[in-house]
């Protein structure tokens, strides 16, 4: 039995079909555009909000910070902030150059400011105080003689009293030429005079002194 909708007429094509299509196609691009004008707005708007909530807040000249060490020798139970330091100089408002309060020299190297925490430090010589306990270092408060010549600072050493210890030490003079008492010292007496030239060097890494009762060398 055949089926009498094969028999039935087609509606007749349109006559403006190119005009409709058109018309449909500039409707969907106006609605495509728009669509996208505020998808771009919200996500502008919610990128600006979550900047000012997670961005850190960026830290002036002068401010006291401790800097993240990212290091593979660091064991688990190692310090992994150090410092104190102090802004020297604002590059942009989330990098900085450093100023080494302890060790009294600029850092060349150039630290991102997700690096750095503030710390409550006041004044240089707290700072100073701050960095001592962290390292266990000690601190020569007056040097009381000398063995050696300015010939071989190899073997050039000095007897100074200790302001942690109850005992006096012998400091080796490549470990402690950049404590002022030191340096004070080797002015006083003309022949340590010429030691002056090992300190005047703005780009050296100068060392830290630990007793060797509490650990070794501490070097920066």
């Amino acid at each position: 039995m055949e089926d009498s909708r094969y028999y039935e007429m087609l509606p007749p094509a349109p006559t403006n079909s190119g005009k409709f299509v058109r018309d449909k196609s500039t409707l969907l691009k106006l609605l495509h555009t728009e669509a996208n004008r505020h998808l771009d707005k919200m996500a502008i708007e919610n990128r600006a909000q979550s900047m000012d909530q997670d961005c850190l807040e960026p830290l002036d000249e002068g401010t006291y910070v401790l800097k993240l060490v990212e290091s593979h020798n660091l064991g688990k139970a190692s310090v992994k902030w150090f410092g104190p330091y102090k802004i020297h100089k604002v590059l942009r408002p989330d990098i900085y150059i450093l100023f080494d309060v302890v060790q009294d020299i600029i850092r060349q190297d150039h630290v991102h400011r997700s690096r750095l925490i503030t710390c409550p430090c006041s004044n240089d010589a707290e700072a100073i105080e701050y960095a001592r306990r962290d390292c266990n270092e000690i601190t020569p408060i007056e040097v009381l003689s000398h063995r050696g010549s300015a010939a071989k600072v190899g073997s050039l050493y000095f007897h100074c009293k200790i302001k942690e210890l109850k005992t006096n030490l012998d400091l080796l003079f490549n470990d402690v030429k950049y404590v002022k008492v030191i340096q004070s010292y080797c002015l006083e007496h003309a022949a340590l005079a010429s030691l002056k030239r090992y300190w005047i060097n703005d780009g050296a890494h100068r060392k830290r002194v630990a007793s060797n009762k509490i650990g070794g060398d501490w070097t920066v």
